[in-house]
């Protein structure tokens, strides 16, 4: 989780919003407690063949990180994946597991090279 809010801190950064990672994360986690018995809407959506708000979310995050040249690997496998889901297409799911394990390694070199 915290990739996905590292990303998008960086991402609204570069857009001109400022906002301080730790505090965005501690406002996450106490959603998150707070609505842990809850069944999300994204969650309800699939379940139900309804399209989900994943473009409007990690979908616009990618599409800002483009304008300005930033990559965003963690927010376009949870777009991939949520999109594979949303057409419960299999072949789709596996392509979103390929394209999530070429970024996994494509991020451990960079970390190994540096």
């Amino acid at each position: 989780m915290e990739s996905v809010i590292e990303e998008c801190v960086y991402t609204a950064e570069k857009e001109g919003f400022h906002f301080n990672k730790t505090e965005v994360m501690q406002v996450i986690y106490l959603l998150a407690s707070r609505t842990s018995s809850n069944t999300s809407s994204m969650l309800q959506d699939i379940m139900y063949g309804r399209p989900t708000e994943i473009e409007s979310i990690n979908g616009y995050i990618i599409k800002q990180a483009k304008k300005h040249d930033i990559q965003v690997p963690v927010n376009e496998i949870l777009y991939a994946l949520l999109k594979g889901m949303e057409m419960n297409d299999l072949k789709n799911l596996r392509l979103s597991q390929q394209y999530l394990l070429d970024k996994a390694n494509k991020i451990q070199d960079k970390q190994l090279n540096r």
